[in-house]
């Protein structure tokens, strides 16, 4: 079985807050050479590091993360207060441009970009893909967006040549169908949507990834079925693992 790829989910959430710059840089510190993020618009549609549609969870603020502007956002703590009290009580939510500063300054690093639903239908396509994709035209090769909804990824591979990844919503012969039309550079699914190891999965022209593996025994079954790139939450303690 070949060494897998890892994919640190959110940056290192189990150690950082998610989706924060320090947990990002932790991640390539650590040895991560692909991290992956979420994208919400700000209300001025600027892209932030950001998972939820609303603040409450991640910053102890209620409402959307839309009604703010990101000139509001950025002063917002990005802290996971309820899981780290008050150790991270100074990250703030992050631009993804802020994030592009980084991937220049790491220029082996992938990094998948997930373009939240949330935003799309608030937004629509093309203001959620153009937008995000201005804040990271300089780091272009080490991109893949990534998405459950399909139009966008059709959108941005159609007007601005990136590499997609298609999280699936659900596996069955309609997904499979609709896989074969678009072929993806990536599938992206969650391992609980994955038939039982050994069977491996469709077979096609794209790379598999899978997520969240965070136990070690959790590797061997997924890697069995041909799979290489593994996203976790853990990703130091996945890369140095004996």
């Amino acid at each position: 079985m070949h060494a897998p790829i890892w994919i640190a989910h959110r940056g290192y959430p189990t150690r950082y807050p998610e989706n924060t710059l320090v947990g990002f840089r932790a991640s390539i510190e650590a040895g991560a050479t692909w991290l992956e993020t979420d994208i919400q618009l700000s209300r001025d549609a600027e892209p932030m590091l950001y998972h939820d549609e609303t603040l409450d969870r991640v910053s102890g603020t209620p409402g959307p993360i839309f009604d703010h502007a990101a000139a509001e956002l950025v002063r917002i703590p990005a802290s996971c207060a309820s899981q780290f009290g008050d150790r991270y009580a100074d990250e703030r939510i992050a631009t993804l441009g802020a994030l592009a500063e980084l991937l220049r300054d790491a220029p082996r690093v992938q990094v998948m970009v997930e373009l939240k639903e949330h935003s799309i239908e608030r937004f629509g396509v093309v203001t959620m893909v153009d937008r995000v994709w201005e804040r990271l035209s300089t780091v272009a090769d080490q991109v893949v967006l990534i998405s459950f909804d399909l139009e966008s990824l059709r959108y941005a591979r159609r007007r601005h040549g990136v590499r997609i990844g298609w999280v699936l919503p659900a596996w069955d012969d309609g997904v499979e169908a609709r896989a074969r039309e678009v072929v993806p550079e990536y599938l992206v699914v969650d391992r609980q949507l994955l038939p039982p190891s050994p069977e491996p999965p469709w077979e096609g022209r794209w790379t598999w990834a899978v997520y969240s593996i965070d136990q070690p025994e959790a590797i061997g079954p997924v890697v069995a079925q041909g799979i290489q790139y593994l996203e976790t939450n853990c990703i130091g303690e996945m890369i140095t693992r004996r």
